[in-house]
């Protein structure tokens, strides 16, 4: 936690900066997070798929549940499954980001990475059948560090949740 005269250090999705880090090559800046946000607190910027070496612009990924129930990638474009290369990276990197102490972290929705409750998990049982669950990295991250704030930019919509976002932090 920051102290009263240090800035909350905030992990957030890289994209949300209007980093070009999404599989399309491109950024998804979050205009009221940055403008509400940005002079209160530090970034810490992450990108899960781009960071553990799957490029941008990349081939579209998606979550799934396999057969045996475990969560799993899958690129559509040719079935590879690059959970892998991402779970390798968050066991190699997740520990240096929650050594850094963030007080809480800015997600993008939908995303197979960062995504809470709202990617769309294909089920490798029910083909067709999509249910809501976490990014992988997401899911790792809530495991990790439990008590840690983490919300995605849908929560961070409007001037007013910002405020309330920032209040919470600096009353921890």
């Amino acid at each position: 936690m920051a102290s009263q005269s240090e800035k909350p250090l905030i992990l957030i999705s890289s994209c949300l900066l209007g980093m070009a880090t999404r599989y399309d090559g491109r950024s998804k800046p979050a205009p009221v997070i940055l403008s509400e946000l940005g002079s209160h607190v530090s970034w810490l910027p992450v990108c899960p798929e781009a960071d553990s070496g799957m490029g941008t612009p990349r081939p579209p990924i998606r979550v799934i549940r396999q057969v045996d129930g475990s969560i799993g990638l899958v690129r559509p474009a040719d079935g590879f499954d690059p959970a892998p290369m991402l779970r390798a990276w968050i066991e190699r990197t997740l520990p240096a980001l929650l050594s850094r102490r963030p007080d809480a972290a800015i997600l993008k929705a939908r995303s197979p990475s960062c995504g809470l409750k709202t990617v769309a998990v294909l089920d490798a049982k029910q083909p067709g059948v999509t249910f809501p669950g976490d990014g992988l990295f997401a899911a790792a991250l809530r495991q990790a560090a439990p008590e840690l704030p983490i919300v995605d930019e849908n929560d961070l919509a409007t001037p007013e949740q910002c405020q309330q976002f920032l209040q919470q932090l600096t009353q921890r």
